[in-house]
């Protein structure tokens, strides 16, 4: 799978398409035994290639530079990983805030009141999300992000909002990873946090006639 990061996501409408692809990799693979039979771009905007079932794992891994080279040549960021089993956590009331501490010019300053200096806040980015996350636990310093961290809802939270659930993907072929985080919250920017699966929400639709024993 080739993982985009954030910044490199590529439209839906300038993506290679997947024959183009194919033949791309196998024109360029065919000196090291691997051969591609798709590829397919998923709802994350990352692009999984299929090999076909005589392609050896480490005749592929030879092939990563290759691949990479031809797919994404001007993107340095992305990663080629083997697709493994995920999972997709969620960080509950996560805070949309962080303290900032003020300066020393400011914790000098005569204009500045003691109790302002101290309720300085910022509202926390994406990247901030990230780097949070990296070390808030040592299971997830070095974890790769198939889906980045990000705000559960579209829009993100509103002004108003002081906290607001987060979610990332992470592989976890035996869930492990997952199992471990869940024991106990995490703390983020001062605020312990409790972790959970991502359940998907059922939309229901209400019929308005109910059909009934006998009815025709």
């Amino acid at each position: 799978m080739l993982k985009f990061h954030r910044d490199d996501k590529i439209p839906a409408g300038t993506r290679i398409p997947a024959q183009a692809a194919v033949s791309e990799v196998n024109r360029t693979c065919r000196t090291l035994n691997v051969r591609a039979n798709t590829t397919e771009w998923t709802t994350a905007s990352n692009l999984f290639i299929f090999f076909t079932y005589d392609s050896i794992d480490s005749q592929i891994e030879k092939a990563r530079s290759t691949i990479l080279g031809v797919l994404v040549r001007s993107m340095p960021k992305t990663i080629f990983m083997k697709a493994v089993k995920w999972s997709r956590i969620v960080i509950r009331d996560f805070p949309t805030e962080r303290w900032v501490a003020p300066t020393d010019e400011e914790m000098e300053s005569q204009e500045t009141l003691y109790a302002d200096a101290y309720s300085s806040f910022a509202k926390v980015t994406r990247d901030e999300i990230a780097t949070a996350i990296h070390q808030s636990h040592p299971i997830l310093t070095d974890a790769i992000f198939m889906e980045e961290p990000d705000w559960t809802s579209r829009d993100g939270p509103s002004n108003e909002d002081k906290t607001a659930n987060v979610s990332f993907t992470v592989p976890d072929p035996d869930e492990s990873l997952f199992k471990t985080l869940v024991r106990n919250p995490l703390i983020y920017f001062g605020v312990p946090c409790h972790l959970t699966r991502w359940t998907e929400k059922i939309n229901l639709i209400q019929c308005n006639h109910c059909w009934k024993y006998g009815d025709k």
